[in-house]
């Protein structure tokens, strides 16, 4: 299987070849999926967490800083793809 990522799709080729194609709600599931594992590798076991402890804090401006074990994890070549949509995203997961 073979995908690719787009802002608004994601692109799945089957073993055979065939193209699948996903919604943008397709595309935010998978990310919200990816994204709350990476954080519940890093807090689950914090008995504060999600309650506490979130991976994230909001300004008076609505801006959105993670936290520094969330933001070294998706500097990872794996997760880059994520930090963006992490930080429009991630406040609407908790």
């Amino acid at each position: 299987m073979t995908l690719s990522y787009s802002e608004y799709s994601l692109t799945v080729f089957d073993d055979e070849g065939w193209l699948k194609m996903g919604s943008s709600e397709d595309l935010y599931s998978e990310h919200a999926v990816q994204l709350l594992d990476i954080v519940y590798d890093l807090h689950g076991g914090d008995k504060r967490y999600p309650y506490e402890n979130i991976p994230f804090s909001h300004g008076e401006d609505g801006g959105i800083t993670l936290s520094p074990n969330l933001m070294a994890e998706l500097s990872k070549n794996e997760n880059q793809h994520l930090m963006g949509w992490a930080h429009e995203n991630i406040k609407s997961l908790f």
